[in-house]
């Protein structure tokens, strides 16, 4: 289960768990919960505001990506949401806090009008081995450098 906790005074709606909504997103990065899509309304126009998402005590992530336009590129697109102090998702063991300003990068709506609008979700950066362009012990080089012997008496 995953509780979602929104700021006194606000309102959620549209809140939904999406497979995928581009059917494309980033291959580096596994997203175990899949996305989520919310629309928070009731802040302040053009404030600042923060949603946080509680998963189990033992799930850890190291990201967050969204889906959707930015300021820079006003086309649905994939980008890594992480936090600079002002906005974007900041992690605390199983505890992800979104930070989001209303009309800038993270408002999906690009709006200065007391709504936020969200896709992304959470991930874990997949770690692949490294490597070699040269050959490795013997020249075999489909090989990861990795050498076992074993003794039998």
């Amino acid at each position: 289960y995953v509780t979602f906790e929104t700021p006194v005074g606000t309102s959620i709606n549209s809140f939904e768990n999406v497979v995928d909504p581009s059917n494309s997103y980033p291959n580096d990065v596994q997203f175990s919960y899949g996305f989520f899509s919310f629309i928070l309304k009731g802040i302040g126009v053009g404030d600042a505001t923060a949603v946080s998402f509680y998963f189990p005590s033992d799930t850890r992530f190291d990201t967050y990506y969204k889906y959707g336009p930015t300021p820079e590129k006003q086309f649905e697109h994939w980008y890594e949401f992480v936090y600079d102090n002002k906005i974007g998702a900041e992690f605390d063991e199983n505890i992800i806090t979104l930070h989001f300003v209303d009309g800038e990068t993270g408002d999906d709506d690009l709006a200065k009008n007391g709504i936020i609008i969200d896709i992304g979700g959470p991930g874990t950066r997949i770690i692949t081995p490294l490597e070699s362009s040269s050959p490795q012990i013997g020249g075999d080089t489909d090989s990861y450098g990795c050498f076992i012997e074993s003794l039998y008496y």
